[in-house]
């Protein structure tokens, strides 16, 4: 745990007609990075910070995000921001953990997380919508993802037939060390073109969160085969 490597990236959208030259910056507490980028009218681009281009991203005893009761539920703020000319077109504010997390099937066929390098044994629980009609406060997430914890469980499955949870289930999950495994369903949806591009949505939406631990593609029934593949 004495050396984490991050790797930053942002899609960048030019939706103008024109050449657009500008400079993505970024700044996680006191480390800063940048780039020049130059996008073509109407481009769409990944643009990435790696740690062997960018040697400030190569941490050194890192805070490291843990599960409760383990440790510390550590996290961490990155900035973004384009500049074109001297003009700041977009800005981007993302909260994220550092924290390894292997899962294997063990010799007994059960599933089994190492968080960090160590054994998790999971005591969890399903998570349903909070409110059937949809009054979703900060306050009752805090309070049942706060009574989830009190009762020692330590992962939720936010079923995939529900709702595609809010931010603020995944903040307090973070800021309380509750795992999620997050069910990612597309047989709920018939057009399934509209499915896959829910779920990707999904993906990119909450994969910074720390809480986050494991995606679960289907359950009761098989996927189709289109649906697989796009699993």
């Amino acid at each position: 745990l004495d050396r984490a490597e991050l790797t930053v990236s942002a899609y960048l959208n030019n939706h103008s007609d024109q050449l657009v030259n500008g400079e993505l910056t970024g700044k996680i507490e006191s480390i800063e990075f940048a780039q020049k980028v130059t996008l073509q009218p109407g481009e769409t681009r990944e643009v990435f910070f790696r740690p062997e281009s960018f040697p400030q991203l190569n941490l050194h005893n890192p805070r490291v995000w843990w599960p409760n009761p383990v440790g510390k539920q550590e996290l961490y703020t990155l900035d973004l921001r384009f500049l074109a000319g001297d003009e700041i077109s977009d800005t981007q504010h993302v909260r994220f953990g550092i924290r390894q997390l292997d899962t294997v099937i063990n010799d007994e066929d059960w599933r089994q997380y190492r968080i960090n390098g160590h054994n998790i044994l999971i005591r969890g629980g399903a998570w349903m919508t909070s409110d059937m009609m949809l009054n979703l406060t900060d306050r009752r997430y805090t309070a049942l993802i706060r009574y989830a914890r009190e009762a020692n469980l330590n992962m939720l499955r936010s079923e995939g037939f529900s709702i595609r949870e809010t931010e603020n289930f995944y903040n307090r999950c973070d800021e309380l060390g509750v795992m999620v495994t997050q069910q990612i369903f597309g047989r709920n949806i018939p057009d399934e073109a509209l499915a896959i591009s829910c779920i990707e949505d999904m993906m990119l939406r909450i994969r910074n969160h720390p809480s986050l631990a494991h995606f679960l593609g289907h359950d009761e029934t098989f996927p189709t085969p289109s649906l697989n593949k796009a699993y």
